[in-house]
């Protein structure tokens, strides 16, 4: 039995010696666990691998890998140099079939220009022909032309349309003067005046409408602005003692006819308006002096007569009054320019005649 046993335990052995060769060692059961995670580890690596190199991202990065990351101008230029000559040379050919130089010399201007800058623009515009050298000249010379023809328009021609229209306003206001339209005269006048203001004549035109329209106050302003010009002007000066006498400012007439009569000494009249100034304030004695003075240097001035009948009047001196009165109506007679006058002094003359000198 115990050879039995044995030869039993050998066969067993003998055959647990063959399996061991067949088959692969076995790790211990310890050890498997970390195999497994290092599998499932491997694995997972692999696939996010996978993932990351089927993303949008990466794709559009590989296509864009694939060109060079700085292209070269020269090459650029190249590529687009051959496919404009490349047209332009098919461009040449259909301009040769139908003959047109014009446009055929363009073609040649733009194959200058890309030889020479070695880029060229899609869709170039045809080249338009080249003027003459005349025409050139012409179109280099017209620009100067222009600005001389307006510097010449704004030296001469302004002044000039300027000057005409001044001397049209001027007849257009004389012509309504003598018509007796004095809002019509006034109103072309006042324009001529705007345009020239150191017209002399104009304020001297603009005055004897106003005057004549009586409208004193507008009258005495522009006489104050022309006698600011001319300040020794006589007409204008008589002219502004009247629109004061018109105005009332009686004591403003005795001031300017003073200065005036320093200037000029012997002047009748300016002694006359400076009495009528005294008269208006009730200095009878001033304005009889002055009155006489003016009877003595000009027989002419009979309104003096009529001034130094109404002092003796006011005075209650009325047999000197008549006589003055006589005195201006024998002079005056119908002179229409003192018809208010004449017709005053006849009433008081016939007044005092009839009461024989009593108070009237």
């Amino acid at each position: 039995m115990s050879l039995i046993s044995d030869a039993l335990k050998k066969v067993q052995q003998e055959r647990e010696k063959a399996n061991q060769k067949e088959t692969l060692p076995v790790m211990p059961v310890k050890k498997r666990p970390l195999l497994l995670i290092g599998i499932v580890l491997v694995i997972a690596v692999l696939a996010l691998n996978l993932i990351l190199l089927r993303s949008p991202a990466r794709v559009a990065s590989q296509q864009q890998s694939q060109e060079p990351l700085f292209k070269s101008p020269q090459t650029h230029s190249q590529q687009n140099t051959v496919a404009t000559q490349e047209a332009l040379v098919e461009k040449e050919r259909s301009d040769s079939a139908s003959g047109n130089q014009n446009e055929s010399r363009g073609v040649e201007t733009v194959e200058k220009e890309v030889s020479q800058t070695g880029t060229a623009q899609t869709n170039l515009p045809q080249a338009k022909p080249e003027p003459a050298a005349d025409q050139k000249r012409s179109l280099a010379k017209e620009p100067e032309r222009k600005v001389r023809v307006q510097k010449t328009f704004t030296d001469t021609e302004e002044k000039k349309a300027a000057a005409e229209n001044t001397e049209q306003l001027t007849a257009a206001g004389d012509t309504a003067f003598q018509q007796k339209d004095y809002l019509t005269a006034y109103d072309n006048y006042s324009k001529a005046l705007n345009q020239r203001p150191a017209d002399r004549e104009l304020y001297k035109k603009v005055y004897r409408v106003l005057r004549a329209a009586e409208n004193w106050p507008l009258a005495r302003t522009y006489l104050q602005q022309a006698l600011r010009l001319w300040p020794e002007d006589y007409e204008l000066a008589i002219g502004y003692l009247i629109t004061l006498l018109k105005s009332g400012d009686y004591q403003s007439v005795v001031d300017v006819s003073t200065r005036l009569i320093d200037v000029y000494p012997g002047d009748s009249a300016l002694l006359t308006y400076r009495g009528l100034g005294y008269f208006h304030l009730k200095q009878y004695q001033q304005a009889e002096e002055n009155f006489s003075r003016s009877l003595r240097l000009s027989a002419t001035g009979f309104e003096n007569y009529y001034y130094l009948g109404l002092i003796a009047d006011n005075l209650k001196n009325y047999q000197q009054a008549c006589s003055f009165y006589r005195q201006f109506l024998n002079l005056a007679q119908e002179d229409s320019k003192f018809s208010r006058h004449i017709k005053f002094a006849r009433e008081r003359v016939r007044l005092i005649e009839k009461n024989s000198g009593g108070e009237q």
